[in-house]
């Protein structure tokens, strides 16, 4: 709205609805809501021990102000390239919820970043939850970034998830992403150390 590439109508807040602000493992899972701060994921321990790449992202993000005040749903819902999210969605193979009066849909975070600024969500949709199967087996991830100096945007930002057997010899998958916009690249199979 800001760059006026967006003039809706009528703006709803979701900033006090408490119930899209949690971070919670079940069914295997781990589930983030929309409305999660980049704060609240920086400095969540059970983050740091399950799955700390989105610790490791959020501490990019912006500065103090910004990862206090700003969402993970709200950075995922706008798809900017130079975000840091996308890349780290992207690399562990999350899937999106979007919600409706119609009820859920689960996208794929591969199908979610559709172009700059654009995304798989639908008129009607609000991005609900992230969700990201827990890891198993040895796994290891990062997250990069050469920042803009000016803005701190991500210039290039990279971010890796790697599963090796139980022996560290064999890699059984691997994925990067840079961007959004960019489409992840994936490998099934890995060279022997």
């Amino acid at each position: 709205m800001k760059l006026r590439l967006a003039q809706p109508p009528l703006l709803i807040d979701l900033g006090r609805i408490k119930d899209l602000s949690y971070i919670r493992e079940e069914g295997g899972q781990i589930r983030i809501g929309a409305m999660t701060t980049h704060y609240e994921i920086e400095s969540s321990e059970l983050l740091k021990q399950i799955c700390p790449l989105l610790p490791e992202c959020a501490g990019h993000i912006g500065d103090v102000q910004v990862r206090n005040k700003g969402t993970i749903g709200g950075s995922l819902a706008h798809s900017d390239p130079a975000g840091d999210w996308p890349a780290a969605i992207i690399a562990l193979n999350a899937d999106l919820i979007a919600t409706s009066k119609s009820g859920d849909r689960t996208i794929k975070a591969d199908d979610f970043f559709l172009d700059l600024l654009t995304t798989a969500l639908e008129p009607g949709e609000i991005l609900r939850e992230v969700r990201i199967s827990k890891p198993k087996g040895r796994t290891g991830q990062a997250y990069l970034k050469m920042h803009h100096p000016a803005s701190g945007f991500a210039v290039v930002g990279v971010a890796a998830n790697l599963t090796m057997d139980d022996d560290s010899r064999i890699c059984i998958d691997w994925r990067e992403a840079r961007r959004a916009n960019d489409r992840e690249r994936r490998r099934s199979r890995c060279r022997r150390r």
